[in-house]
């Protein structure tokens, strides 16, 4: 299994104030693939920061994927904008839920909603040249 290689990582957008911190880091690829790796609470607070992290990835990527097995607390109106995000249709990358922890997996899985989203395991990275 080769190691992915990490370009950059950017959009560390973190909520200091909430008692637990939330973050949405932005890790883009050698072959052009964007992770947005999320963690901490992941609410009404804190979901517009999810929101700009998620647009700065598909400004930059041809595949975009999201990693949710980092929160530690998730709400309704948070896995709304993952699902949104999931099924947008149009000139954006898609975005495919890559790995999705405890937490997201149960909130998900009460609304009724883990069938709508672009969900697979994470594919392995190749390393730049």
């Amino acid at each position: 299994m080769s190691e992915a290689l990490v370009v950059s990582r950017s959009s560390a957008l973190t909520d200091m104030d909430a008692s637990v911190a939330f973050t949405a880091v932005v890790e883009e690829f050698a072959n052009g693939d964007v992770v947005v790796v999320v963690r901490g609470e992941l609410d009404l607070a804190t979901r517009d920061q999810l929101c700009r992290a998620l647009d700065d990835a598909r400004s930059r990527g041809t595949l975009v994927e999201i990693d949710l097995s980092g929160l530690t607390f998730m709400d309704v109106t948070a896995a709304q904008v993952v699902l949104d995000a999931s099924n947008e249709i149009g000139s954006a990358p898609p975005i495919t839920v890559i790995r999705v922890g405890r937490i997201a997996a149960r909130l998900l899985r009460l609304a009724h909603v883990e069938h709508r989203l672009m969900l697979r395991p994470p594919r392995e990275q190749e390393p730049a040249q």
